[in-house]
């Protein structure tokens, strides 16, 4: 699983977020089934707003207004869309929460990058 995560992800090898979770290898699994489903393709220009949506979703998410949902559709996301958006920005609640409870280190592939 680590080999098909790292692969996946084009990183160098397994990051130590999915290797942490090694220990419980039915989270490991569920977490990189999570990616891959919900980082499908999202189109470029859209990406800003959709951003701004996914934070505001991840920091209070009962603050998200009609509004904020009218500016993705006038971007042209379709609802499936905005919930790939709302499931990203659940997920890195999630991966923050793991890796902090965790005190898991540093990849130092990523800090080069």
């Amino acid at each position: 699983m680590y080999e098909e995560f790292h692969r996946g992800m084009g990183f160098p090898e397994a990051p130590n977020f999915i290797l942490t979770q090694g220990h419980a290898p039915n989270v490991a699994r569920g977490s990189w089934e999570a990616v891959k489903n919900i980082l499908a393709a999202v189109p470029d220009p859209k990406l800003r707003h959709m951003i701004a949506f996914a934070v505001k979703c991840s920091r209070n998410p009962q603050s998200l207004s009609p509004e904020d949902y009218s500016v993705l559709r006038a971007h042209g996301l379709s609802e499936s869309e905005i919930l790939q958006v709302i499931g990203m920005a659940a997920f890195a609640v999630y991966a923050n929460i793991m890796a902090d409870a965790t005190a898991m280190q540093n990849d130092e592939m990523f800090e080069t990058v």
